[in-house]
């Protein structure tokens, strides 16, 4: 586990139910112990962890959404690594579902595969986080980051 704390044997469970998120929200603010802003749905594209996290009974976006009705949190979010997986999802979820996408490296001057998804948040009012200049990217344009050389 990535919290040097944690006891030996504890191992992370992959839990995109509605329970899941609300416990891994009383994990975090418990360990934390600090209010949390909002909360992201990280790594869902395999269709097991698509299927639990849209399940409209007992998904993690339903459970997400039921701690932003309460006002334990502001935001709920997607965080994923292709921009065609976000756009499936905010295209099957109710409009006011999702209020901010992370997309990893998908926007830069090399890399403008995420343009579909930015034109549908924009429609959509959601907000986008997005790593832009990765360093592969950052050096495949400028020839050398420290003293590494990109050819």
């Amino acid at each position: 586990c990535i919290f040097p704390s944690t006891p030996t044997g504890v191992v992370p469970v992959l839990d995109y139910t509605a329970t899941g998120a609300q416990q891994s929200y009383n994990d975090s603010r418990q360990r934390l112990g600090v209010p949390i802003y909002g909360l992201r749905v990280h790594d869902c594209e395999d269709e097991w962890r698509l299927s639990n996290t849209l399940d409209s009974k007992a998904g993690a976006l339903k459970g997400l959404v039921g701690l932003r009705r309460a006002g334990t949190v502001k935001a709920v979010s997607l965080g994923l690594n292709e921009p065609n997986d976000i756009l499936r999802i905010l295209r099957t979820v109710p409009a006011g579902t999702i209020d901010s996408v992370m997309v990893a490296g998908a926007w830069n001057l090399l890399d403008q595969n995420a343009a579909e998804l930015l034109c549908e948040c924009q429609r959509r009012g959601i907000k986008v986080r997005s790593r832009p200049l990765a360093p592969p990217n950052f050096g495949a344009m400028c020839g050398t980051l420290g003293s590494v050389q990109y050819t």
